[in-house]
């Protein structure tokens, strides 16, 4: 299998940093992972000389792992990298799969313009009270007519009315 060199995400490489800090085996990281524990808070339930209630933090996570999903381990244990390599070679599957041949970009293409026209062709309608019908038939604007329209009433007295 040919190995990719694949840029960890930064909610990975703390894990890795978490690794490396307390000493945790790739199964360990993973079962912390699978519990939704936070990288950073895994120093507090390290165990200290001055704590010796505290049992060893590996062995802590097996305990909590065991509780909640009664196994003592994961089936599949996967190192942060290799897991990174895994969701980096799916994603670009997906990508591949999901890839739009050429017609089907030219018909999407065309229906999008036929939607933008047919959009454009309803924002641009005169309105109907821009033109009001003459004494004589002729169309007149509504401003040399003389009929009031909305925006060219005067405002009312009464502040509620407006």
């Amino acid at each position: 299998m040919k190995k990719l060199n694949v840029r960890i995400p930064e909610n990975l490489r703390a894990w890795i940093e978490a690794r490396d800090q307390h000493r945790l085996s790739h199964a360990h990281v993973q079962m912390a992972r699978e519990l939704g524990l936070n990288p950073r808070n895994l120093g507090k339930m390290t165990s200290n000389p001055d704590e010796p209630w505290k049992i060893p933090l590996p062995q802590f996570l097996e305990q909590l792992y065991l509780k909640r999903f009664e196994k003592a381990e994961p089936d599949k244990v996967l190192s942060i990298e290799e897991y990174a390599r895994e969701a980096a070679a799916k994603k670009a599957a997906r990508k591949a799969a999901n890839a739009v041949d050429p017609e089907r970009q030219a018909r999407r293409k065309a229906a999008q313009a036929a939607l933008r026209e047919s959009r454009a062709a309803r924002t641009s309608r005169p309105r109907a009270s821009a033109v009001v019908e003459g004494a004589s038939g002729e169309d007149l604007p509504a401003e040399e007519s003389g009929v009031e329209t909305p925006a060219t009433a005067e405002p009312s007295a009464n502040p509620d009315t407006n």
